[in-house]
């Protein structure tokens, strides 16, 4: 987390593939998704959510709180949150709670309106839409009257992870929690990464699309 007097950033790192006994990382929350149905959860208003990324979100978000409030001084702040990949479901989730919570503002000291962002990455789509009853998103939008805040999801379309997990039968009903962006790989200049299968979604990827977009490009 940073901050300084106008604003609070948040932001979220993805899975941590090493596996090593000193570093594990956190793959499981992926695999625990997709190993275990989604369910409606009272912590979510009822929503069905993905129990990995909701109860990931959960224990940060409980973590965070005190923090924000006592040692970040969140309150009359813009707050801008972000994510990469499994930390982007993070920062989704978590946005959820700020803003139904009351943690985010709607104006500064001086009585100008806030616009807070959530902004995520290369991010699996994970609300879920039952029967087309709109779900997390739709609680989302309700509560928009307790303060302002945009959700943004930036993807490259060579890139598989925000589509995880349509390849499971849920097309119809995974939805992205904000306004999609999204590129061909051939936008980019450079692409990194390490293996053809996730290549393109490499954070350093996402960054340069963040750029592109706030220069005016990609779009």
């Amino acid at each position: 987390m940073l901050s300084d007097r106008d604003r609070v950033i948040v932001t979220f790192y993805g899975t941590n593939m090493s596996f090593t006994e000193s570093d594990p990382g956190r793959p499981g929350n992926l695999i625990y998704d997709i190993a275990n149905p989604p369910f409606p959860s009272p912590r979510y208003d009822g929503n069905v959510v993905f129990p990995g990324f909701a109860g990931l979100a959960d224990v940060i978000y409980e973590e965070l709180k005190p923090q924000l409030l006592r040692d970040f001084g969140i309150r009359g702040k813009q707050v801008i949150v972000t994510g990469h990949s499994l930390g982007g479901a993070v920062a989704g989730h978590v946005s959820y709670l700020m803003l139904r919570d009351g943690l985010l503002s709607k104006t500064d000291a001086s009585g100008r309106r806030l616009e807070h962002r959530l902004v995520m990455l290369g991010t699996p789509r994970f609300v879920i839409n039952p029967e087309g009853l709109g779900g997390l998103k739709s609680t989302w939008e309700r509560n928009q009257s307790k303060a302002a805040i945009s959700a943004v999801a930036l993807e490259i379309k060579e890139d598989p992870t925000p589509l995880a997990f349509t390849s499971l039968g849920q097309a119809q009903l995974v939805q992205s929690f904000g306004k999609v962006h999204r590129i061909s790989k051939n936008s980019l200049q450079d692409p990194k990464g390490a293996n053809d299968f996730l290549r393109y979604h490499n954070g350093d990827n996402y960054i340069q699309y963040a750029k592109m977009l706030r220069d005016g490009q990609g779009r």
